[in-house]
């Protein structure tokens, strides 16, 4: 659906068309749309995409973005559900990394481990990762006592392997290194 950020009957000519207040609206990806109706009733449209960035993780660290490899980087999800940090040399030439929602991840895995937190697709595009990456996702809600939320990858695309990780002290965030390419979902 759209939303008027400004309307006028009146002709403008270099000058200012409206304003729109970004902080009212959340992070992501938008379309603005310039309606123009002329004297004969005739209505021209123009579109153009942008991205509201007014907190971090900043447009240039939100995915895909490219890491450079003398220095590294950080790579986000847009809301920061998803972290991934790579050190400085982690790849011999940039790489582009990606962070997609995947689909069609199971509710269980043999052996009982059950889903807790949807799987994100983690990518760079088959660059040579030459040191482990630090994967970090947060968790939805707190764990139940006893119970314990572990990272699992599917690299094959046919069995998930359980890669473990480290929750943080305040039960908020989950963290493990990793090295493969491949769906990660908690359990």
């Amino acid at each position: 659906s759209w939303s008027v950020l400004s309307s006028s009957a009146s002709e403008v000519t270099d000058g200012l068309l409206g304003q729109w207040k970004t902080r009212q609206v959340a992070d992501g990806d938008y379309e603005i749309r310039l309606s123009v109706e002329d004297t004969l009733g005739l209505v021209g449209v123009s579109r153009v995409a942008v991205v509201v960035d007014n907190e971090p993780p900043w447009a240039s660290e939100t995915t895909p973005t490219v890491v450079n490899p003398a220095s590294g980087g950080d790579v986000f999800t847009t809301n920061n559900e998803v972290h991934l940090y790579f050190p400085p040399r982690a790849f011999a030439e940039s790489a582009t990394v990606t962070i997609a929602p995947a689909t069609d991840v199971p509710d269980s895995l043999p052996g009982g481990a059950q889903l807790v937190l949807a799987g994100y697709e983690i990518g760079w595009g088959g660059a040579s990762l030459e040191k482990r990456a630090t994967l970090e996702m947060a968790l939805a809600e707190r764990r139940t006592p006893g119970l314990f939320q572990a990272f699992y990858l599917l690299a094959d695309g046919e069995e998930w392997r359980r890669i473990g990780g480290t929750e943080s002290e305040d039960d908020s965030r989950l963290a493990a290194p990793i090295e493969d390419e491949g769906i990660y979902a908690v359990y």
